[in-house]
């Protein structure tokens, strides 16, 4: 029994090592522990993309639409712009 450790020398090891790394066991903590929780952000955010869902279908357009669709006119055309009545063009 003379080769078993003492309690207080055990403890005051274990002391003396958490005063001396404290900083670094903390740093290390946080450095694991936010990485762990970036990965599981990932990992939820990669399972929430995988999505059984078949894509939707695309518009269509009746033919009522499609002809008033045409009709609109483009500033190509020369169309003739008449402003309503008491109002004077500022562009002139």
């Amino acid at each position: 029994m003379k080769n078993s450790p003492e309690l207080d020398k055990l403890l005051s090891s274990i002391s003396a090592f958490l005063r001396r790394y404290h900083v670094m066991l903390y740093v290390l903590t946080v450095v694991v522990g936010v990485s762990i929780a970036i990965l599981m952000l990932n990992g939820l955010i990669n399972s929430s993309k995988q999505t059984d869902h078949p894509f939707p279908e695309p518009a269509r357009f009746d033919k009522q639409t499609i002809e008033r669709i045409e009709g609109f006119t483009t500033p190509d055309k020369n169309t003739k712009f008449k402003l309503p009545p008491g109002r004077i063009n500022p562009f002139r």
